[in-house]
C-alpha cells in the first residue's frame, strides 16, 4: 500500500466550529460507532495524556484542561482510558486541535498516561489500552485506508533539513512509544 504524507501549507490551529456540542464525552461500545469523517484524512495522530500511570485522568478531566488552554473541548477525536474503554470526543467531520500544522487533514487519538510513577516519559499503555488502540487503528484504517499512523513526536520539525525526523529532533517524546509500527500491523486492502 503507498503510503500519501502531504506537508501541511499552513499551521491550522483552526478556530472550532460554531456547531460543536461538547455535552461530554461518549463511549464506543462497537466498530459500528466509528465513522469514516467527511474530511481528507491523511494522519491517525497517536497521543498521550501525558499523566502519570499511578494518577486516573478522565475524559471529564481531558477536556476540562483543554478548555483552559483556550480550546472548546477536547482538541482529540477519541481517549482511551486504561481500562481500555474508547470514548469518542471531538466529532470526526471537525478539524482537531492536537497538533499544530497538521489538524486539517488528521484524528487525533490520545491514551491515557505516558509518565510513569517519577513523571519520566514511558510506555504505560495498559493491556487493555493496547487492545483497543489496535481495534481504534483497523477500524479507522478500514474507513480511510489512506491515512498514515504517526506519534505526536514524528511530526516535530525537521531541524536538519534532511528529511527524516531523528529523536534528536523530537519536540517532546508523545506519544512514548514507535507508533509508525502500526501501519505495519495492519494491511487494509482498497
Amino acid at each position: 500500500m503507498t503510503q500519501i504524507y502531504m506537508q501541511p501549507s499552513m499551521v491550522d490551529k483552526l478556530a472550532p466550529h460554531p456547531l460543536e456540542d461538547y455535552s461530554g464525552p461518549r463511549p464506543v461500545t462497537g466498530a459500528e460507532e466509528i465513522r469514516r469523517s467527511r474530511r481528507a484524512i491523511h494522519l491517525l495522530v497517536i497521543h498521550c495524556s501525558a499523566t502519570r500511570n499511578c494518577d486516573d485522568y478522565t475524559p471529564e478531566q481531558l477536556i476540562r484542561d483543554h478548555v483552559r488552554r483556550g480550546f472548546r473541548g477536547c482538541g482529540y477525536h477519541y481517549y482511551i482510558t486504561k481500562d481500555g474503554m474508547i470514548y469518542a470526543m471531538r466529532p470526526v467531520d471537525l478539524v482537531g486541535a492536537h497538533v499544530q500544522g497538521h489538524n486539517r487533514h488528521s484524528i487525533g487519538i490520545c491514551y491515557e498516561g505516558g509518565l510513569d510513577h517519577k513523571y519520566m516519559p514511558a510506555d504505560t499503555r495498559t493491556p487493555m489500552q493496547r487492545q483497543s488502540l489496535s481495534q481504534l487503528i483497523h477500524r479507522l484504517l478500514e474507513l480511510h485506508p489512506n491515512a498514515y499512523v504517526v506519534g505526536h513526536r514524528d511530526l516535530s520539525r525537521d531541524r536538519n533539513g534532511d528529511g527524516v525526523i531523528t529523536p534528536d529532533e523530537w519536540i517532546k517524546l508523545c506519544p512514548c512509544f514507535d507508533a509508525k509500527l502500526y501501519n505495519r500491523e495492519w494491511v487494509v486492502a482498497p
